[in-house]
């Protein structure tokens, strides 16, 4: 939205000198070919202001507090997310502050009634095949920086804020693959039925047990520049991840109700990534004092994994199943088409990140106080299987 990048920001610092646009767009595009993206699971990036870059932090120039929360699925998946964050402008330090937090939960692979009876009851008594838990919270500082219109020195023609950013987190994941089974038969005669009838005796299975832990480590700096229409966001992160992963192979039987494994294999490895993304947005009116306005918004990301060589992209883990292309890879896209008509908000969104495509359709409000927006759409995961997708976000201003 028009207000989503929150135009007027309200930086309170003043140069004393100008700088040409020649040079000053110059800095922005060297800027910008350095920058970053983390996964938003979100449809709609900019409902979320602190997650998709920390300039943004104090660009309202009032306390905000904002929340989001996302639910992804159907009868074989589920995904939720919830986020919070809350930035202020700091006028005596010319600094936009913020704090922020994000749960994801991803679940996966349905474990059937009939499929059930082959494994232990640990395993049986669980919902998906696939669980993954994932957190993180972080921090983030903006210096804002004004340009001035010579011919009216209060009013700004230029803002732009560099920032810095640490986030921590961690995130646990397991799934069970491989399962192969077998059945296991007895006769039994009666004088009703002579002929036989065969009975279930027991199922012996095999499957693997996979999990890793991870914890990570991030940090790095996001841009904003605002020309009032014109925005452009930048934001790069280099991160530090350490696993602690597991494999086991295991048999059961049902007739013993007895699992045997093998003993725990170690694949633990710390892995280093940058990524980087570039948003841009131009707002669209009809005239200053337009009721109705348009903001298109593109997005960009790139992710390269540091310390991971070709010879093994193909990974000993399930979690490093990546081809020696994907060491670079393009992971995300988003494009939106963001209305505005006087208080009212609309518009609709693509976005792709890794494997995963969200659309979705958004209605809003927005008020001085207040923005609260509903979106609604389809995620399209891995081979194109359609899941629904909605989520609410709001902000608070006081």
């Amino acid at each position: 939205m028009t207000t989503a990048f929150y135009k007027n920001a309200a930086a309170m610092y003043l140069f004393n000198y100008s700088i040409p646009l020649q040079r000053l767009l110059l800095l922005v595009f060297m800027i910008l070919t350095l920058q970053d993206v983390t996964a938003q699971n979100f449809a709609q990036v900019n409902q979320l202001p602190l997650q998709l870059n920390p300039s943004l932090a104090g660009a309202k120039g009032k306390k905000r507090i904002s929340a989001g929360l996302n639910q992804t699925g159907n009868e074989q998946y589920g995904q939720r997310t919830m986020a919070v964050g809350y930035d202020e402008m700091s006028k005596k330090l010319h600094v936009g502050l913020g704090i922020y937090y994000l749960n994801n939960k991803n679940n996966s692979l349905l474990i059937t009634d009939a499929s059930k009876k082959i494994f232990p009851e640990y395993i049986s008594n669980k919902k998906f095949y696939t669980e993954n838990a994932r957190q993180y919270a972080g921090i983030c500082i903006a210096p804002k920086y004004n340009i001035y219109y010579k011919n009216i020195p209060k009013k700004i023609k230029y803002t732009f804020s560099p920032s810095l950013f640490t986030e921590a987190g961690k995130e646990h994941y397991s799934t069970v693959v491989n399962v192969s089974f077998k059945e296991y038969f007895m006769n039994t005669f009666s004088t009703t039925t002579p002929e036989g009838e065969k009975q279930l005796d027991s199922i012996h299975s095999k499957y693997t047990k996979y999990e890793f832990s991870n914890t990570f480590f991030r940090t790095g700096i996001g841009f904003q520049f605002n020309s009032g229409k014109l925005v452009l966001l930048s934001k790069t992160t280099f991160s530090i991840n350490t696993y602690q992963e597991g494999i086991q192979q295991c048999a059961y039987s049902s007739a013993t109700a007895y699992e045997t494994c093998t003993s725990n294999t170690s694949l633990d490895r710390t892995l280093y990534t940058i990524e980087s993304n570039i948003h841009a947005g131009y707002t669209f009116s009809l005239n200053k004092k337009s009721d109705f306005t348009c903001t298109p918004i593109l997005g960009i990301g790139i992710r390269h994994y540091l310390n991971m060589l070709p010879s093994s992209a193909s990974g000993e883990a399930y979690r490093n199943n990546v081809s020696n292309a994907d060491i670079t890879q393009l992971n995300y896209v988003h494009a939106s088409g963001n209305f505005r008509y006087q208080k009212l908000l609309f518009g609709a969104c693509y976005t792709k990140y890794i494997s995963c495509i969200y659309n979705g359709l958004t209605i809003g409000y927005q008020s001085d106080f207040m923005k609260i927006m509903l979106t609604g759409g389809a995620n399209l995961q891995l081979q194109k299987n359609a899941y629904h997708n909605i989520e609410i976000t709001t902000d608070l201003f006081f």
